[in-house]
Formats: structure tokens, C-alpha cells, sequence
């Protein structure tokens, strides 16, 4: 979709990190969790009517959490005996004034019996209240023109949970609305449009009876503009499901329109149709210099999405496993993976003698699913003697996959990934699903050569106010006097940071444009840690600082992390232990790394 299928993985932790057709709300009903006071309900005394609800009244909690409450399931039995009559008293509580009722007759009139058209003005009225309550399941099950219209109506506050899954359930029925809905939208809030696609993409198949109809539309330059694009972009949110429309669609991708041709390609990649390849692969820019930690080619990710049937292109993904950014090597050794690409068997088996973790899991991880035998001797020794264990594991997997002839290549889909834990684009957390937080708290680290105890942050509070007052930096947290001034880092969260040369005379210069973490002279020279642990992000890197011989400050060398780094302390034997949000990592001399064990 717009908003998700053709940027990187890690883009989407900039704000959310949802998979694209998976709103976050509550989820609905059906897969509502009860709770365990659930297992023991209460049961209304109800010989009457007005009894039934004053029993109810006095119990009905004051604040509406949008929960399915306790009192939601008992009562709607004892009332349906009530028929019409209960049906009635429960629409006035509609409009109340008491939001624990409103709540909580929405919750029962969702299951309640004798529903029709007549009492969809006071579900609408009621819903334009509660965004995604439990009336949207009412409308649902009225399942009118004007029931439709109302749950339609309620689509643009937030993707609520029971109007998406109301209108899912609708299936062919909610179709033609949702088109009139994404066509009002197409060309102004793009996002509003979205949560259409989002209803269509949980349909499924169900949705497909829509695809050659919807092609129709796209491709018929009579229609209105608006319209031709909704068609596509329910196109794209069918996926796979439409996929029998998506070659004839390709003809839409040299249209004169911009709008239509931006849209037909993601409909036509979302289906995964040969077409969108090319496309693809023309965009994808070459692979560039060392540049930061966000700078990987986010088509690699788009011509994955298409497996085998994008190995003709393997050359040009190839390329970028030489790429002066880590990220897009690592990218690239995924990529060449899965899509089967044999003849990068023995650029991936030289990868394994990266030092980036992140290239060797990747090309290990590949050289598996492409059942390379050439590689189980490298794979068997990565899995021996790599420092990461994660890396290891991979590498003794993918041997394994090899010596057992067990296919393996992934068909990764996203939406059914919410977390990301299986996506194999995520190097921030996914290898590292099944270990135990960097958290120690005994504070007590072991390695091949040494342990270290109370391996603490040792930040100063008073010194760093002064000198934050001192180099009017709020947000400085890391700090080396060095020839002819300081090295100066900043860190302030999601908002970012910097690592600054301070000279002693002169203007500040600019080495690097993330987060900083620490700063200190090592056995490999200055060294800085950067990186952050944001919702679902979390990388680090070690900077190594150059001083050069005009008496600049440059950053030279790059060494990843698993995980976003706390601090680092120096030991007695010259190492640094550098601890993440993952675990404890040794730095030594010559930029090699060891995991360290925390010691109960």
C-alpha cells in the first residue's frame, strides 16, 4: 500500500511498526481476550424488564474503557427474553449521557436479535461517539445500504477495530462502498483512503470477486481520475488475490497520468506480477558511498517481496552486496537469497569474513536457503569460531539445511508478521527473538580473558550539567578533551544527536549525525558509540575518530552492534565492555569483538 509496501522495513519504525494492513487498535470482538474474572460472570435477577435493568444500573461502571465488560455476555441473555421491548430501552441508553451504559448497550445490541434498518440511526449517532465500539457490530449485522454507510462514515477516525472488522465480515456486500470511499479520498488525505485498503486487504479471496470489475475501472480513461486510482489502490490491497488482473494491468505503468502510474505500480507489486519488476530494478539506485546507518536501498526489500521469479536480476543485486553502506550489503546478501540468485554463492561465502555480524548472519542465512554445498566447510567454521551467538546459530542452521537438503528460502509476508520477529530485513531485534534482555543484574560480566564486576554507568550528573552550561549543548551526554579542543556528543532520543569537534579555537564542526552515546580513547584509538532503542528500533554502531594531519577530527571506521548501546567502561586488560540493550559486548585491540556472559 501507499503507506507501507515500497519503503524499507526500518522506515516503519520511524512512527509505527505494524505490518501494513494491521491497524493499531484493540482488536475486535472475536479475538478480544477474556479475562480470567470472566470465567465466573454475574447473573442479573431479572423476573422483569425495568428489574433486568435496574439490577443493571446499579452496576454499570461510570467510565467507558471501550472494553467487552463483565456484564456484557449475562445481561444480553437475560434480556433477549425481553424482545423488542429490551431492544428499545437499550437504543435510549444509547444516547444516555452515562458513558458506562453507552458502552455497555453497544456491547450487548451487537448480538441482540430483531436488529433491522429502523434502528441504524441511533447505531450511527452512537458510533460517531464511540469511534470502533461495539455498535459498529450491530451495523454489521443489519448489513443495509444506510448500516453500510455508517460504519463507512467512521472509517477515517483511526481505523477503529470493530468498524474495520464490521465491515470485513460485510465482505462483497461492503465492496462497492469502500470504492466511493478510497475515490472521495484519492487525491486528498491519502491515509483515509488507507483504511479502506486495510478492510479489503482482511477480506482476502473474498475480496477478489471485485478484481476484474475494479481493473475495469482503472484502465477506462472515461472514468474520473479519482475513481481510476481508488480502483487501483483496492487492487493493491487485494494482493496476491488479484493477481490474475495484474499483467494486464502493466500497460497502466507507462500512462501519462503520474498519479495513475504511481498507483498501478504498487498494485501490480503488491500482486507480485513479473511486471513491476523492471520498474523496480530501474529505480533502485546503485549502491552508494558509507554515507549512515540509513542508507540501504529499499528496493532490495520490494524485489525479495518476488522470489525466484526476480533471479534474472541478480546481477544488479549483486552489486549492491559491495555497497559502501552496511545496511544495504546486508540488504543485498538477504535479497540474493531469496530470490535464488545461485551465482552469488561465492561472493556471500566471502561475506562470512565480514565484520559486520550483520552481513555474515545474512549471507549465511542465504547461502542455507540457496542449499550452496560449496559453502558448508565456511558455514562449519563460522558456526565454530563467529564471536556473535546469534551469528553462530545461523551459520550451524544453514550448514544443517545443506547436509539434510531441506528448502528453506522464506515467502515472507508482512502482514502476518505484526512485530517484524520473523521479517528477515530486521537486524535490530528478529536474531535476537529468543535471547534475554542486555539486563544484569548483578552487574558481573565474564569473557575468554577476563571478568569485570559492577560494570556500571559511571556518568558524572554534575560535571555533564556544567558542561552542558559550558558548551550551551542540552542534550550532551559523551565528552573527550583532545588535541586543540573536544569531542562533544549529543543525545537526545528519537530527536537525535550529533558527535561535534569543538576545536579550541574556531567553530564546531559536524562528524557524524546520530545519537552519541560515549566517547573514549581506546587501544584502536578514539572510539564513540552511537545508535538508539526507539519502539521497535534498535542498532548500534562503534565510530572509530580519526585525527588527521591538518588537525581535523574525521570518523573512519564503522563496527556494528547488537543492539542500542548504554555505555561502555575500560577494564584493567585494555578492553572496553560495551553494554547494549541486547547484552555486553568486549571490545579489544586490532577492532575485534567478544560476547560477554553476565555472572549470577
Amino acid at each position: 500500500m501507499r503507506f507501507s509496501k515500497s519503503f524499507i522495513p526500518w522506515l516503519l519504525l520511524i512512527g509505527v511498526a505494524l505490518p501494513p494492513s494491521l491497524p493499531a487498535t484493540p482488536p475486535p470482538a472475536s479475538e478480544t481476550a477474556v479475562s480470567t474474572d470472566d470465567a465466573d460472570p454475574p447473573k442479573p435477577e431479572c423476573p422483569d424488564l425495568d428489574a433486568c435493568m435496574a439490577w443493571l444500573d446499579a452496576r454499570v461502571p461510570a467510565k467507558d474503557d471501550g472494553s467487552y465488560g463483565r456484564l456484557c455476555n449475562p445481561a444480553q441473555r437475560e434480556l433477549q427474553a425481553f424482545g423488542a421491548q429490551a431492544k428499545q430501552r437499550l437504543l435510549e441508553k444509547l444516547s444516555s449521557g452515562h458513558n458506562g451504559w453507552e458502552n455497555l448497550a453497544n456491547c450487548i445490541l451487537q448480538k441482540f436479535p430483531g436488529l433491522d434498518d429502523a434502528d441504524v440511526p441511533a447505531l450511527r449517532a452512537s458510533l460517531r461517539v464511540h469511534h470502533g465500539g461495539w455498535g459498529a457490530n450491530a451495523l454489521g449485522r443489519i448489513g443495509t445500504d444506510s448500516a453500510i454507510q455508517a460504519l463507512i462514515e467512521d472509517l477515517p477516525n483511526g481505523a477503529p477495530s470493530q468498524t474495520g472488522f464490521a465491515l470485513k465480515n460485510l465482505g462483497e456486500r461492503a465492496l462497492t462502498p469502500l470504492l466511493d470511499f478510497m475515490a472521495l479520498h484519492a487525491t486528498a488525505d491519502d491515509r483515509i483512503g488507507y483504511e479502506a485498503q486495510v478492510v479489503i486487504t482482511k477480506m482476502g479471496a473474498v475480496a477478489a470477486v471485485a478484481a476484474e470489475p475494479w481493473r475495469d475501472i482503472a484502465m477506462n480513461p472515461s472514468e474520473a481520475l479519482a475513481r481510476r486510482i481508488a480502483a487501483l489502490r483496492g487492487l493493491e490491497a487485494m494482493g496476491s488475490n488479484a493477481k490474475s488482473v495484474g499483467p494486464s494491468l502493466a500497460e497502466l505503468l507507462h500512462d501519462k497520468s503520474h498519479e495513475i502510474r504511481s498507483a498501478a505500480q504498487a498494485a501490480v507489486q503488491a500482486m507480485r506480477d513479473a511486471s513491476a519488476l523492471k520498474h523496480i530494478i530501474d529505480e533502485c539506485p546503485a549502491p552508494g558511498p558509507d554515507l549512515d546507518q540509513w542508507s540501504p536501498a529499499s528496493c532490495l526489500y520490494d524485489v525479495a517481496m518476488f522470489g525466484n521469479v526476480a533471479a534474472p536480476y541478480g546481477p544488479k543485486i549483486l552489486s549492491h552486496l559491495r555497497s559502501g553502506v552496511g545496511t544495504d550489503r546486508a540488504f543485498a546478501a538477504v535479497t540474493l537469497g531469496m530470490i535464488g540468485y545461485r551465482p552469488a554463492t561465492a561472493d556471500l561465502i566471502a561475506a562470512l569474513q565480514s565484520d559486520d555480524w550483520r552481513l555474515v548472519l545474512a549471507s549465511a542465512r542465504s547461502l542455507g536457503w540457496l542449499q550452496a554445498s560449496e559453502a558448508s566447510t565456511a558455514l562449519a567454521t563460522t558456526a565454530r569460531t563467529h564471536w556473535l551467538r546469534a551469528v553462530r546459530d545461523t551459520a550451524d542452521e544453514a550448514a544443517t539445511a545443506i547436509r539434510e537438503e531441506t528448502i528453506s528460502v522464506p515467502v515472507y509476508n508482512r502482514d502476518a508478521d505484526p512485530l517484524g520477529s520473523k521479517d528477515p530485513f530486521n537486524f535490530d531485534m528478529a536474531p535476537f527473538r529468543h535471547d534475554e534482555s542486555g539486563a544484569c543484574p548483578s552487574a558481573h560480566w565474564s569473557w575468554s580473558t577476563a571478568t569485570a564486576s559492577q560494570v556500571k554507568d559511571d556518568e558524572n550528573a554534575e560535571l555533564f550539567k556544567g558542561l552542558r552550561e559550558q558548551f550551551g549543548l542540552p542534550h550532551l551526554h559523551a565528552y573527550l578533551e583532545v588535541d586543540a579542543g573536544h569531542l562533544l556528543g549529543t543525545d537526545a532520543g528519537e530527536w537525535g544527536g550529533k558527535l561535534l569537534f569543538q576545536p579550541t579555537q574556531g567553530a564546531r564542526v559536524e562528524l557524524y549525525g546520530e545519537n552519541i552515546r560515549d566517547i573514549e580513547e581506546s587501544a584502536n584509538g578514539i572510539i564513540a558509540l552511537t545508535g538508539i532503542a526507539h519502539i521497535v528500533m534498535n542498532y548500534g554502531l562503534v565510530l572509530g575518530v580519526k585525527h588527521t594531519a591538518d588537525g581535523a577530527y574525521v570518523v573512519n571506521h564503522k563496527l556494528p552492534l547488537p543492539g542500542a548501546p548504554s555505555f561502555m567502561v575500560p577494564t584493567a586488560g585494555g578492553e572496553f565492555v560495551i553494554v547494549t540493550t541486547i547484552g555486553a559486548y568486549v571490545l579489544h585491540s586490532g577492532w575485534r569483538m567478544e560476547e560477554a556472559h553476565c555472572v549470577e
